[in-house]
């Protein structure tokens, strides 16, 4: 049997359904024609159709100096009300463009200047363009058409090569094959990580160099001459919808500073499988972090001005506030390490953290004792102290 089809003759308005349901049924009526609910089904879709297609961004690097804008293009299929949505990495809105008119079925631009809501000067990172449209003709539905890439491209995990220190100028040089979010950490071939240089911020896809003076986090003891230094520089890929602004390459991201009720957050979505694991973080929750490491104060001093073991001792460790409620997420275990040994270790930790430490069998002369902290999401800290 051939279904009824609802007719113009049904409407007092073109392109509007105006209805109503019979309560407690299936069965609707529009404009005196009573329809079952599985007839007005294809009607709704025909409304439903809005898309958002053919979407750019030129420039992808904005360089402030050069460029006056960013364009962001797109195509719709049916005339639309248009915002496009600018967020930074923790997924915090800092600007919205509208498009302030109804916008015609077909190519479209919207441009953003690079700057915050309040016209101030963004910071050297990575930013997250949305668009969203909102049908002009189908006032049946409330939600808007979301064009938003962020949870579904990138997080790849980006492997650094030709990754070698020069002492003489003390450069670290590598390359990246793709632009990405980078960690860069110090350590000792299969032994211990003992600096962070490089905390998750963005580094383009070439040729790259990085200063580092050749010591420890600390500062305790050199490593960059040591025969079996190892430079660890991997990251994540960025989303297709990233926007970088050029300036500066800093050693961690810092971000635009917001009151607590200009907070708007992205909706985020569940991130593809196979993604690098830090992709899956909180960007401000996802960093390595200074760790404390201290004997006691009365302790005896040498002739070298150093720490003078002479028995039984406890070792503290303790993490700033926040660092401790970022781990407290997470889980991480306490690492002990003496000249690049491991000696201690505890899986079920907590801070601050007091060890009491034998050293009977150790020998005369100088050591190192390093306590390393590393979180069970690929969150490392450490601390250095020297000792005789």
């Amino acid at each position: 049997m051939q279904l009824p089809r609802l007719t113009a003759s049904a409407v007092t308005r073109p392109g509007v359904i105006e209805m109503k349901q019979i309560i407690n049924s299936k069965t609707w009526i529009v404009h005196g024609l009573i329809i079952s609910s599985l007839l007005l089904a294809p009607v709704m879709a025909a409304h439903a159709g809005l898309t958002i297609a053919n979407v750019s961004a030129e420039p992808a690097i904005f360089k402030p100096a050069k460029d006056k804008t960013i364009k962001v293009g797109f195509t719709i299929n049916e005339p639309a009300h248009v915002q496009l949505n600018i967020y930074d990495a923790r997924d915090y809105l800092i600007r919205n463009i509208s498009s302030k008119k109804v916008l015609s079925a077909g190519n479209h631009t919207l441009t953003w200047d690079g700057r915050s809501a309040s016209g101030q000067p963004l910071p050297p990172e990575a930013y997250y363009y949305t668009l969203e449209a909102k049908s002009a003709t189908d006032e049946l539905s409330e939600k808007p058409v979301v064009y938003d890439l962020t949870d579904k491209t990138g997080g790849e995990t980006v492997y650094a090569v030709k990754v070698e220190y020069n002492p003489k100028d003390k450069k670290v040089h590598y390359a990246l094959p793709a632009t990405a979010r980078i960690f860069m950490r110090v350590g000792i071939e299969k032994g211990n990580i003992y600096g962070t240089l490089i905390n998750g911020a963005i580094r383009q896809a070439g040729q790259q160099t990085w200063s580092w003076d050749g010591w420890d986090q600390s500062h305790v003891f050199e490593l960059g001459t040591h025969p079996k230094l190892q430079v660890y520089v991997e990251g994540i890929a960025l989303s297709d919808n990233a926007i970088l602004i050029d300036g500066p390459p800093p050693a961690m991201p810092t971000y635009v500073s917001l009151k607590p009720d200009e907070i708007v957050r992205r909706k985020a979505q569940p991130k593809p499988p196979g993604v690098n694991i830090h992709a899956r973080h909180q960007r401000e929750l996802c960093r390595d972090f200074p760790v404390t490491l201290t004997l006691p104060d009365n302790i005896k001093q040498s002739k070298q001005g150093l720490p003078l073991i002479t028995g039984k001792l406890p070792v503290k460790m303790d993490l700033r506030p926040e660092d401790v409620v970022m781990l407290e997420s997470q889980r991480f275990e306490l690492v002990y390490y003496l000249n690049n040994n491991l000696v201690y270790e505890n899986e079920v930790s907590y801070v601050p953290y007091t060890w009491i430490w034998d050293p009977k069998t150790l020998s005369g002369g100088t050591h190192y004792m390093t306590a390393v902290v590393v979180g069970f999401d690929g969150h490392f800290g450490m601390s250095t102290i020297k000792f005789q």
